[in-house]
C-alpha cells in the first residue's frame, strides 16, 4: 500500500515538473533574499551583502542539483536527463552513431539468430509432458551394442513388461494415395496402438489409436499430421470419418494431430497402426520400441526388469537369441546428435567471438571520442559533477547505442534466422526442435545488449573521469600520466581484439577446409544423372516370391525402355541410408560362429548404375 501511494506521488511529481521546478526556482530566489536582507541588517549594503549571501549560498545551481537528487524519483530523473542528453550527443556525430550501431546490430543479430537454433534444438525441453518418463528400448547384441529389435520379441516386452505405462513399436513406411488428381507417395509412421499414449499426445481433431486397433483383421484407420491435413483437406473439420485410398485400400480418417507441435515437425505425413501377427520373426530386427515409464519407476529399475525378461528370452530360444539382452535409455538423450551439437557449439562460439571483436573495436572509438570531448568532461567536473556522476552518463550513452543497436538486431537476426533456416534441407533438426525468436531470444538479447553496453562503455568512462580536471581545462593540455593510461587502455583493446579475431579467423579456416574435404570425398558411387523413386510393395499381398519377381523385371524393363534412361534397378535401400534390413548368419564352414550384419536386397543393374565394382 505504502509502495503504491509512494508510486502516485512519484507520478504526479513528473506530470507537474514545470509547476515543481518553479516552486524550486522561487524557493531558491526567497532563501538568497532572506541570506541578503541578514547582511543587510547587520550593516553591510546591499551589494555586499548579496556578495555574501553568493559565498554562503554556494550557487543557486548547485543548491538545485543538491535538492532534486534527494528527492524520491531523482535516480528517474537523472537517468531521463542522461539519456536526453546521451540522444542529443550521438545525433551531433551521425557518422560515429550509425557505425556504432550497425556493428552492435551485426553482433547482436547474429548471436539472436544463433541462439534461437541452440535454444530450440539443444536447451527448450521437448513440448511432450513429462519427457523424462519416455525411453526407448534396445535389444543388445552380444557384442554389447544396441541393436533395432524384433517383432516376436516386442510381443513378448510388451506383454510381460511391468515397469512401463505404455510401451510401443514403430518402423517407417510410405503409402500411394490416390483419390484426388494425380496419385502420390506418402510417408508413414507405423506404429502400435498405444505410441501415442507413450509420447502424451492428443488428437486436436478427432482421436488417436484404441487399444485393438493395431490387432491382425482390424478396420484400417489412419491419424493425420496437421499439414497433411490442411493439404489434402484444407483444414476441413468433417475430414475424420471420411475414407482415404492408401495402397489401393480404404482407411478410415479418425483423428488430426495438432499443429506446430513436435509430431507436425515429423518427416511422417500420417500414422497408421502396426500390426504384428502373432507368429512374427524373432530374428529379424526392424522396429524400434519407445516407452513411457510408470511414475515412480526409474531407468534403472526397467533396466533390471527388461535384462531378466531378455534372458528369459535367450533361455528360449538359444539358437537365435544366445548372449542377447536389452537396453533402456532415455529417449531425450538420443535426440540430437553428437555432430548436430558439436556444430551448434561451435557457431555460437564463432558469432560470440564476431560480438567480442565488435566490443573491442567499439572501445576503442569510444575511448577516442573522449579524447575529443575530454574539456567538456573537465568542466563538468570543474562544476561539480561527481565522478560516478560522468561514468553513469557514459554508461548511459554506450547503453543508448546498446539498445540501438539491439532494436535494429533484432530485425537483422529474425532475418538472417530465416535464411539460414531457408538453407537448411527439410528436417536437418530433430522434430523435438522447435526454433524460433521468442521470448526467451529476447530475453537472452536483452541481456547481451546490457553486457554489451558495459563491455564497451566501462572503460572508456572510468579512463575519461580520471583525467587530470585543471590540465584538461588548459589549451590543448595533456597530462603524461593520462596519456599513458590511456596508451596502454588502448592496447589492451587492440589485442583483445587482435587475439579473438585470429581465433576466430583459424577456427573458420579449419571449418572450411573441412568442408572442401567433405565436397571432395570420394563417395565411391557416381550420383551425377542418377534419380530415385519409392514403390510401394506390400510383402503381404504378393507372397508368390515368382509372381512378385516377375512384377518387378517387367516394371523395370518399362522403366528401361523410356527415352533417356540408360539403366534401371531396384533396391531395399539407397546408398549412405543405413542398412534396409539385419539378419543373423552362419559361414559355410563355421556353424558354431554365428555373425549378424545389415545388408540391403538389390537387382543386379544398380552397381552399374552408382557406377560401383566389385575387389
Amino acid at each position: 500500500m505504502e509502495w503504491g501511494k509512494r508510486a502516485i506521488h512519484v507520478f504526479r511529481r513528473f506530470r507537474d515538473r514545470p509547476k515543481v521546478e518553479q516552486d524550486l526556482d522561487d524557493e531558491v530566489q526567497s532563501y538568497f533574499e532572506i541570506l541578503t536582507e541578514r547582511g543587510m541588517a547587520r550593516g553591510l549594503s546591499r551589494e555586499q551583502a548579496q556578495r555574501s549571501a553568493r559565498l554562503q549560498f554556494e550557487g543557486a545551481e548547485q543548491v538545485k542539483q543538491r535538492v532534486r537528487e534527494a528527492r524520491v524519483e531523482a535516480p528517474i530523473d537523472t537517468t531521463l536527463q542522461d539519456i536526453r542528453y546521451a540522444w542529443r550527443s550521438l545525433r551531433k556525430s551521425p557518422g560515429f552513431t550509425f557505425f556504432a550501431v550497425a556493428t552492435i546490430a551485426l553482433g547482436l543479430g547474429a548471436n539472436a539468430a544463433i541462439f534461437s537454433m541452440v535454444d530450440g534444438v539443444l536447451l527448450k525441453s521437448a513440448g511432450y509432458p513429462e519427457p523424462e518418463r519416455i525411453v526407448r528400448v534396445w535389444e543388445k547384441h552380444p557384442q554389447g551394442s544396441r541393436n533395432v529389435i524384433s517383432p516376436a520379441n516386442y510381443l513378448d516386452w510388451s506383454r510381460q513388461s511391468k515397469s512401463f505405462e505404455a510401451i510401443a513399436a514403430n518402423t517407417a513406411g510410405s503409402l500411394s494415395y490416390t483419390g484426388s488428381g494425380e496419385p502420390r507417395s506418402l510417408t508413414v509412421g507405423f506404429v502400435s496402438a498405444p505410441y501415442f499414449r507413450v509420447f502424451g499426445v492428443q488428437a486436436a481433431l478427432g482421436r488417436t489409436f484404441a487399444d485393438d486397433e493395431d490387432r491382425p483383421g482390424a478396420q484400417k484407420v489412419v491419424v493425420l499430421t496437421h499439414r497433411l491435413w490442411m493439404n489434402l483437406f484444407a483444414g476441413d473439420r468433417g475430414a475424420v470419418g471420411r475414407t482415404m485410398l492408401l495402397n489401393g485400400e480404404p482407411y478410415t480418417v479418425i483423428g488430426v494431430l495438432p499443429g506446430a507441435s513436435d509430431f507436425d515437425r515429423r518427416w511422417n505425413d500420417l500414422w497408421v497402426p502396426l500390426v504384428i501377427p502373432p507368429n512374427s520373426a524373432r530374428d529379424y530386427h526392424y522396429l524400434i520400441a519407445f516407452a513411457r515409464l510408470k511414475r515412480g519407476v526409474s531407468v534403472e529399475q526397467a533396466q533390471a526388469e527388461m535384462s531378466a525378461i531378455a534372458g528369459h528370452i535367450a533361455e528360449l530360444y538359444p539358437a537365435i537369441k544366445k548372449g542377447w539382452s536389452a537396453k533402456v535409455d532415455h529417449y531425450m538423450d538420443g535426440v540430437v546428435g553428437r555432430q548436430t551439437h558439436l556444430s551448434l557449439l561451435v557457431l555460437m562460439w564463432a558469432v560470440v567471438a564476431v560480438l567480442l571483436i565488435g566490443c573491442a573495436n567499439l572501445a576503442n572509438l569510444l575511448m577516442a571520442r573522449a579524447t575529443l570531448r575530454e574539456r567538456e568532461i573537465a568542466l563538468r567536473m570543474a562544476l561539480g559533477a561527481r565522478r560516478g556522476r560522468v561514468i553513469r552518463m557514459l554508461l548511459t550513452e554506450s547503453l543508448l547505442l546498446s539498445v540501438c543497436g539491439g532494436a535494429a538486431g533484432i530485425a537483422l537476426g529474425f532475418g538472417l534466422l530465416k535464411w539460414i533456416q531457408s538453407l537448411l534441407p527439410p528436417f536437418y533438426f530433430p522434430p523435438e526442435a522447435n526454433i524460433s525468436m521468442d521470448g526467451r531470444v529476447l530475453l537472452f538479447l536483452a541481456g547481451v545488449t546490457v553486457l554489451t553496453s558495459i563491455a564497451f562503455g566501462l572503460a572508456p568512462a572510468i579512463q575519461a573521469s580520471r583525467r587530470d580536471t585543471a590540465q584538461s581545462l588548459k589549451e590543448g593540455g595533456r597530462s603524461n600520466s593520462a596519456g599513458r593510461r590511456k596508451l596502454v587502455a588502448r592496447h589492451v583493446f587492440v589485442a583483445a581484439q587482435v587475439a579473438v579475431a585470429f581465433i576466430l579467423l583459424v577456427g573458420g579456416g579449419l571449418l572450411i577446409r573441412s568442408f572442401q574435404r567433405l565436397m571432395a570425398l570420394n563417395l565411391g558411387f557416381q550420383t551425377e544423372g542418377v534419380v530415385a523413386a519409392g514403390l510401394p510393395l506390400e510383402m503381404e499381398k504378393n507372397p508368390d516370391a515368382a509372381k512378385l519377381a516377375l512384377y518387378i523385371n517387367q516394371l523395370l524393363d518399362e522403366v528401361r525402355s523410356t527415352p533417356g534412361v540408360q539403366d534401371a534397378a531396384i533396391a531395399s535401400a539407397l546408398p549412405l541410408q543405413g542398412w534396409g534390413d539385419g539378419m543373423p548368419f552362419y559361414m559355410a564352414d563355421n556353424r558354431e560362429k554365428r555373425l549378424g550384419s545389415g545388408f540391403k536386397i538389390v537387382t543386379p543393374g544398380q552397381p552399374g548404375i552408382y557406377g560401383g565394382k566389385f575387389y
